[in-house]
Formats: structure tokens, sequence, C-alpha cells
């Protein structure tokens, strides 16, 4: 029997599913593996520390798998994605690996092949899409610096002037404290979240207007969320669906917030499939 494995590395946390082609037997959770972030040490270790656990939990040695996908933050980046094939190799010597951003696994486990739109917001924030001719384009992800509009950097950076920072933490640790100022009905936070949802429909209709052209004349879009803020906030998810169909009328928005480290998974047998019929 063949064994795989998925594993989304974010900027906050990494998470890794092991399964057969048909089952997912057991997964497992550990820190920052984006290594623009969080450095070589800090990511192999999370990266170990995941996949063994997994590994462990499902009963199989890390030996026995056959090919694995990571989708990392900055993975489209060839020396990020070298580095951390070399050290996913050493974990997993007998894998057939795959490495790409982590919007890619997203988008994979939104439709698997089909075409679609992927808004991602966790740390950072992406909208990343593919047409029926395998097109693809994205808007955002640049960075904090230059887009992330609707992240969790971007919802902590305009929460510090409400909240007080003593601490001077980084500004994506600060969206728990506001996503609870917004539950007591705190007008400032409840604000700041109704904004990022809106700046998040931004993105998703620019990436569908790139891909599927003007809305009057294009089929219905398929439109997925992924990511902590869209899974821990109910104000943005709610602003994000309200304000998207007034920028692109032929989106059709899931409900759910996807979970990527499906997608990671469902890469990795296709890999392994591949693989297999050579």
């Amino acid at each position: 029997m063949a064994y795989y494995i998925g594993m989304d590395g974010g900027a906050t946390k990494t998470l890794c599913a092991v399964g057969t082609e048909a089952e997912l037997l057991a997964s497992a959770a550990a820190g920052s593996s984006t290594l623009l972030r969080a450095g070589r040490e800090v990511v192999g270790q999370s990266l170990r520390q995941s996949a063994l656990q997994a590994c462990a939990a499902a009963g199989i040695s890390p030996e026995r798998i056959a090919a694995a996908c990571l989708g990392s933050t900055g993975a489209a980046r060839p020396g990020v994605a070298r580095e951390l094939h070399k050290m996913l190799a050493a974990l997993l010597p007998n894998a057939k690996l795959k490495i790409c951003g982590d919007m890619e696994i997203a988008l994979a486990a939104a439709f698997g092949e089909r075409p679609g739109v992927v808004v991602v917001s966790g740390t950072g924030s992406i909208a990343f899409g593919r047409n029926a001719e395998q097109r693809i384009a994205r808007a955002g992800g640049l960075g904090p610096d230059a887009s992330d509009e609707g992240s969790g950097y971007w919802i902590g950076r305009r929460a510090m002037k409400f909240l007080k920072n003593e601490a001077n933490v980084p500004p994506a640790t600060l969206v728990p404290e506001v996503l609870a100022e917004a539950e007591s009905g705190n007008p400032q936070a409840r604000k700041i979240l109704a904004e990022a949802g809106v700046e998040l429909a931004r993105l998703a209709g620019q990436v569908c207007e790139d891909l599927f052209g003007p809305a009057q004349a294009a089929p219905q879009v398929e439109v997925a969320m992924a990511g902590g803020v869209f899974e821990h906030s109910t104000l943005v998810r709610t602003a994000f669906i309200e304000e998207l169909p007034g920028r692109y009328s032929r989106a059709n928005i899931r409900a759910d917030v996807i979970e990527p480290v499906k997608g990671a998974l469902w890469m990795a047998r296709r890999l392994g499939r591949a693989e297999a019929t050579r």
C-alpha cells in the first residue's frame, strides 16, 4: 500500500496530513515553516516534528512515504523551494517530492484540477486562480510592505491605533485580540474586520476579471476562502461574501473555509500516481 504526505507550511503553523490513496490516516501540527520569516533551523524543526508525529499517529515510518507535497509561503521563489526540498528529502528519503506555494495547495483543496479562484487570508493574503485554459492569475501576496490586504498582518497593523501594544509584538499576533474586541462590540475592531473582508473581495474580483473577463460575458466562477482570518472571523467572511458580488457578479462563493493541507495531500497522491505509471 502506498502512503502519502501533504504539508501546509505557513508563517504561524505547519500542518501535516498522512493518508493512503483513499483515506486520511492522521494529522499533526507544529510551528512556522516559512523560511523568509522563521529561518532554517526553526523550519527544519517544524517540518520534522509535524511529519514524524503524523507518521507515528498513522503507524508508519517516514521511509514508507511514496510521495509528498509541501505548500509553503514563499516557496514560489526558486531558492526557497530548493532549500525546502533538501529538508524534506532528508526527512522522507524514499518519497517523490513537490514543493510549491501555499496558494497552489489551497486552490487544489478547493477545486482539484477544475477552474476557480481561492482567496487565502492568514498572516499574509493572496487571491489565486486558474481558468479552463489552465492560465493562472494572482493578486496580492507580495508581503506586508507591498500588499497583503485583509491579512492578519494588515488587521494587526490597523489595530495598533486602538490596542495597547506595550510589548511591541508583531502585528499579525494581535488578530486574536482584535477578534475578541469585535465580539465584545468594539466598533473600531468590527470596522477593521469588515474592511478586511472588503479588501479580500477586491483581490478576488481582480483575479476573476483577469481570468474570466468582464462579468457580463463570463461563466459562473467558483470562489473559495482559506486561511485563519476567514476561519476565525465571521465578520470578515460576511463582508467578503456581501462585497464580492458587487465587484464580480458571476462569482459563486463557497460557504465553507477550505483546508489547504487537504490540497497538498491530493497533490501528493497525484504525484505518486504519475510516478507509478512511468
